[in-house]
C-alpha cells in the first residue's frame, strides 16, 4: 500500500474477534488469542489501531456464533476476553517501542517503556473447538494455574524460559 501510494500508509484493523459459541472457541482460548493478536499488532509500525468486535455479546443464543463475540455477555458479566483486553491494553499503553522475535515455534516480544517487559508464548494454533485452554497448556498449566484472561506473569527468568515457550498463553516477565 505504501509503495502504491508513494508514502507511508497506516493500517486500521476495524474488526477482529473470535466467537465463543457452543461449537466455537472456549472463552479462555479467545482471551489468549486476543492478547497474542494485540501484542503482534503493536509490533508492526504500520498498524495504527485495532478494534475488537464486539463490546457486548449480540444475543443470548449460545448456539449462534454471531451472539458470542463480545468482551461482556448480555447479563453484563465480564468474559475472560475483557480481562485479557484490559491487561494487554494497560501493558501496551506504557510501551514506547516493541521488538518482535518470531522464532517459528514461539514468539517473544520485548516491550520498552518505563519498565522493560518480555512477553513470550508458543506459536501453536489452538483449534476452534470447545475445549478449555488447560487442555493445551502442558507443563505451563501448573505455573499459570487458573487462567482468568489476564496476562500471567512469572517472577524469575528460569521459570520464564522453561514455561513460556511451551505456553499458548502469553506469559510476561519483567527483568
Amino acid at each position: 500500500m505504501s509503495r502504491a501510494a508513494g508514502k507511508d500508509e497506516k493500517v486500521y484493523i476495524t474488526e477482529i474477534g473470535w466467537p465463543s459459541h457452543d461449537v466455537g472457541y472456549d472463552e479462555d482460548v479467545v482471551a489468549a488469542y486476543l492478547s497474542r493478536y494485540y501484542l503482534l499488532a503493536r509490533s508492526k509500525p504500520y498498524i495504527n489501531g485495532v478494534w475488537w468486535y464486539d463490546l457486548y455479546d449480540d444475543g443470548t443464543d449460545s448456539s449462534n456464533r454471531e451472539h458470542r463475540f463480545g468482551l461482556i455477555d448480555r447479563a453484563g458479566r465480564e468474559k475472560p476476553t475483557f480481562r485479557s483486553f484490559a491487561s494487554t491494553s494497560r501493558l501496551l499503553r506504557d510501551t514506547r517501542s516493541v521488538e518482535l522475535d518470531d522464532k517459528g515455534d514461539s514468539v517473544q516480544i520485548r516491550l520498552h517503556g518505563e519498565k522493560k517487559r518480555i512477553v513470550y508464548w508458543s506459536a501453536i494454533s489452538i483449534p476452534g473447538q470447545k475445549r478449555p485452554l488447560i487442555d493445551y497448556m502442558g507443563s505451563a498449566a501448573p505455573v499459570i494455574g487458573s487462567y482468568d484472561g489476564s496476562l500471567p506473569a512469572v517472577s524469575n527468568r528460569q521459570q520464564f524460559d522453561l514455561v513460556a515457550p511451551k505456553s499458548p498463553v502469553p506469559i510476561m516477565w519483567s527483568p
